[in-house]
């Protein structure tokens, strides 16, 4: 029995042994390079897979996608010098001249004058156009000195209004002045038409105030109101006739 079992143990162990042997990679060369073969399969079909990166994301930092690359070690994804969206076609047009030759002269000739005639013609277009160019700058010039010259003849009419209305008040408070001055030697109160100092002052001081209504120049106060004869405003007249007819209406 003994030596059956020792027979038999030999046997055993080959049946259990065999065929981790059999499939074990080490002992199999064949399967050496199965492996391998398999992940470059399985990453060539995960990398096969994979789409391009969108616009929204060149680099793919939000989806798995494929970045396109560049030729640039500095600049591997095209990222600093992508300039392809900021750039614009240039269209550089070319003008091709056919010179047309033909074996009868007289035809030569006729091709030879309406080749003349086209570029005569296409001087004259061009040098019409430069005239509708200027004719149009003309126009614009004249209806600019047109609304100039309105503005200058209402400035005009302005000037003169004023003018005239200036000489209204000068004749107006020169002879006032003047009356009041003839009497103001002398100690009369009151005129016969009952005009008295302080009623002459009061007309005279309401020209004043026109003359400022019209002319910001008129750079004289209005004489006292306080004064109850002639003679207590002789002076203050006196000097408003000298500011008037030798300062502003001389200079005005």
């Amino acid at each position: 029995m003994v030596d059956v079992m020792k027979r038999l143990m030999p046997l055993l162990l080959i049946v259990i042994l065999l065929p981790q042997v059999a499939f074990a990679a080490w002992w199999n060369p064949f399967s050496w390079f199965r492996a391998e073969e398999g992940q470059n399969d399985v990453q060539e079909t995960k990398d096969d897979s994979k789409q391009p990166c969108s616009a929204d994301d060149p680099i793919g930092l939000f989806t798995d996608c494929e970045a396109e690359t560049t030729d640039d070690p500095n600049d591997p994804l095209g990222i600093l010098n992508d300039d392809s969206q900021n750039k614009e076609e240039k269209v550089v047009e070319k003008i091709v001249t056919k010179t047309i030759t033909v074996d009868n002269p007289e035809l030569q000739k006729k091709i030879n004058s309406l080749i003349t005639e086209n570029i005569t013609l296409q001087t004259k277009i061009n040098s019409q156009s430069s005239l509708v160019q200027q004719l149009n700058s003309c126009r614009a010039d004249l209806i600019e000195l047109k609304g100039a010259t309105k503005i200058n003849t209402a400035d005009s009419v302005v000037e003169e209004k004023i003018k005239g209305r200036l000489l209204e008040i000068d004749e107006q408070i020169l002879p006032k002045i003047d009356r009041y001055l003839l009497v103001a030697s002398s100690d009369t109160i009151t005129f016969n038409d009952g005009s008295t100092s302080i009623s002459l002052i009061l007309e005279i001081n309401q020209l004043l105030d026109s003359y400022r209504v019209v002319d910001i120049k008129m750079a004289h106060k209005n004489l006292p109101t306080d004064i109850k004869t002639f003679k207590e405003g002789q002076w203050h007249v006196l000097d408003l006739k000298n500011y008037l007819v030798n300062s502003y209406i001389k200079y005005r």
